[in-house]
């Protein structure tokens, strides 16, 4: 049975990934409804922002600014007038120990799956191991505040919170020690680092 192909409108502001029909971000609230679909994994955000971690070079002084606001970040990482921060603070723990922690932060989403765009080497393992989870299954982002949620792309067999099943493409908020369940054989849980 193929899969869904699916699209996504990526945020050019914060880097996350959108439903099609979004007129704005759901992370930043920035404005969308101009932005291209592109099929999910594309490369709209890698293209304007090459670091992959959504901040940009300020040319004028050398520093960087946020993806948010534009105003500067300090060394940190953090923003000086929004609470945009780079940092890693969330990972995700999978409870086979085959696979590979997941650092979770605003610079992009992570995507989970058994082709690109997740990463190399966790795809080549779902692929192995846990044939059930769909090449595009779903996706983990952190917003400006520091909130993480989890999104299903539309996966064939589905995700699951804490045993609650999620709906496809609808942002979910995760907390810390929330376990997952992706396709109902892949497990992880939501530490906070």
């Amino acid at each position: 049975m193929p899969e869904k192909t699916t699209k996504e409108k990526v945020c050019p502001q914060c880097g996350t990934s959108n439903q099609p029909n979004s007129e704005t971000c759901f992370c930043c609230d920035y404005y969308i409804a101009d932005v291209p679909e592109t099929p999910i994994g594309g490369t709209a955000v890698e293209e304007q922002h090459p670091a992959g971690n959504g901040v940009t070079t300020d040319e004028h002084d050398g520093g960087t600014t946020c993806p948010r606001c534009g105003a500067s970040v300090g060394a940190e990482g953090g923003c000086t007038r929004c609470d945009w921060s780079s940092g890693c603070s969330y990972s995700l723990i999978w409870q086979d120990d085959r696979l590979a922690n997941l650092e979770i932060t605003t610079a992009k989403p992570v995507f989970i799956g058994r082709v690109p765009p997740a990463g190399d080497a966790l795809a080549r393992k779902l692929e192995e191991f846990y044939p059930a989870v769909s090449r595009a299954h779903a996706e983990l982002l952190m917003d400006g505040q520091g909130k993480v949620y989890l999104r299903d792309l539309g996966s064939c067999n589905g995700t699951r919170i804490n045993n609650r099943r999620i709906v496809d493409f609808v942002p979910e908020p995760l907390q810390p020690g929330d376990e997952i369940l992706f396709a109902g054989s892949l497990c992880a849980r939501l530490e906070k680092s």
